[in-house]
């Protein structure tokens, strides 16, 4: 009961008192589906409202995050649809959604989205196509809900809200002056938590960070306490029974500031990092995010292309495979030759293979230097990517890049393995033009099935000079379409290892 003052007391404060970044313009539209819960208490049951069918278009509401898990509950299908109307009984439901519906009665709203019950699941035309038009709406469901419960600690929606947590005792504690006095202080336990909160389990999920960056205010029930977070700050569960412990924003490291100097790439390494049950969802449970970004910092004349911007492509093309966190050779980035199976399962084409999506894993961009001393090698004639629906930053069915620029050919040398491979080429010297073997620069591969496909001739496409410098794409050619190529990975080069080694400018695809 006191973690539900509590809350109520954060809502009304920051829905009064914050700054214009917490205030609500208008009352916002429903969303397609939602759980109306203002009979719960009295009927044990909840049901599902449909907006269009309804008296009620708009209405503040509440919205769920948690983790799917592994666990098989209810869900709303075609076949359910009807039944989910007529009322759905508490019992029926898992705890984490029991739970979020009793918070949403005590923080005084009638309306909850839970995504298993308000999208159509199951692989029917008509349901495929309801998940992929809501998916499309998350940044809007998720923007405009009036609070977003995190149920960060729990792996499946059976774990629930109301954990066990400790909470803090009245200490005595001497001033310099030598008296006692006895008052609330802040102390944290000295053995560290088993997860920090960046470990929570909500926060291995891909989908689940859309969640919280896009949300104007989220309630956290973590491991440890429950937590207030919202444009202006957060506030967390307090020592003694007052109102809290507060940081102002300056204080904490919330990605969810799209707009408040987090960039792309910060926000693109952070979700390669999490997990997804369907890989292929990968651009789609990102689409939220490249929404908003967009809308905020991004120009408005710009165009998103699979996870890349193309106002600033050449940057964005260069993301390079991270190692998995289980490696323990001590590089930083993925070397492929250490493995003997691919990290690179793309059964299903999902992306090109120019962009991020479309491999599976942690990615990083390497330090590029600031804008005044950094310039593009490479031009890019054309840039775009065919969409799946009518969605532009959701899921992709082909892609291709036109770009002209210097193709260096080579080959990767893999003796150094504990390093990884390096990109070498035929160098002509001395009098006689005699050609030798030289290293031309550092290559990232971006999966073992790289190696084979890249067995055999290489190409460089040299897209940044960055300092002393230059980063560019490893290239493939395409079997029986000449001037077509695919990525396979980055190199760095040295700015001097290039004088004696450029090569004509040629028009190339990449797909």
């Amino acid at each position: 009961m006191e973690t539900f003052n509590l809350a109520r007391k954060w809502l009304n404060k920051c829905l009064n008192n914050h700054s214009s970044d917490c205030k609500v313009a208008t009352v916002p539209e429903l969303p397609p589906r939602v759980l109306d819960v203002s009979l719960a208490q009295r009927t044990g049951q909840v049901q599902l409202y449909i907006t269009s069918e309804g008296a009620v278009k708009a209405a503040n509401y509440l919205a769920l995050s948690y983790c799917w898990g592994q666990v098989h509950s209810i869900t709303t299908t075609k076949s359910t649809i009807e039944d989910r109307r007529k009322g759905i009984s508490m019992s029926e439901l898992p705890r984490t959604i029991r739970d979020a519906v009793k918070v949403t009665i005590e923080l005084g709203y009638q309306y909850l989205w839970v995504d298993r019950l308000c999208i159509l699941q199951g692989t029917d035309s008509e349901s495929l196509d309801d998940w992929k038009y809501q998916c499309g709406l998350m940044e809007q469901i998720y923007g405009q809900a009036t609070v977003t419960i995190s149920a960060s600690a729990v792996e499946d929606p059976e774990g629930g809200l109301f954990l066990p947590r400790r909470f803090a005792l009245k200490v005595a504690i001497r001033e310099t002056g030598g008296a006692w006095r006895e008052e609330p202080v802040l102390l944290s336990c000295a053995r560290p938590s088993k997860k920090s909160y960046d470990e929570e389990p909500i926060n291995t999920r891909a989908w689940t960070m859309q969640e919280y960056l896009l949300s104007p205010r989220v309630l956290v029930y973590s491991t440890r306490t429950v937590t207030w977070v919202c444009s202006s700050g957060f506030f967390k569960e307090p020592l003694e029974g007052n109102e809290g412990v507060h940081w102002s924003r300056e204080y904490i490291q919330r990605l969810s500031a799209i707009n408040n100097g987090y960039d792309w790439h910060t926000l693109v390494t952070n979700y390669c990092t999490r997990n997804l049950s369907r890989n292929n969802d990968k651009l789609t449970a990102f689409a939220g995010i490249a929404r908003r970004f967009h809308k905020q910092r991004a120009k408005a004349s710009d165009r998103y292309l699979a996870g890349i911007w193309k106002a600033q492509i050449a940057r964005d093309l260069l993301w390079i495979r991270v190692a998995p966190a289980h490696i323990t050779t001590g590089a930083t980035f993925y070397n492929p030759s250490q493995h003997s199976t691919s990290i690179c399962s793309t059964e299903e084409y999902r992306a090109p293979s120019w962009s991020w999506a479309s491999i599976d894993g942690g990615i990083s961009y390497p330090p590029f230097t600031q804008a005044a001393s950094r310039r593009s090698a490479t031009r890019i004639l054309r840039a775009e990517t065919h969409l799946e629906n009518l969605d532009e930053y959701g899921s992709v069915t082909g892609g291709e890049i036109e770009a002209r620029g210097s193709l260096l050919p080579g080959w990767l040398n893999f003796e150094d393995s504990q390093t990884g491979p390096w990109v070498m080429v035929d160098v002509k010297s001395g009098s006689e033009a005699v050609t030798h073997k030289k290293k031309l620069g550092y290559a990232f591969l971006d999966d073992k099935d790289g190696i084979q496909r890249a067995s055999g001739n290489i190409f460089c496409l040299n897209l940044v000079i960055s300092g002393k410098f230059v980063y560019g794409l490893i290239l493939i050619s395409v079997p029986e379409k000449p001037g077509y190529f695919t990525r396979v990975g980055v190199v760095r080069i040295q700015r001097a290892e290039l004088a004696s080694k450029e090569a004509p400018d040629e028009t190339i695809v990449i797909l």
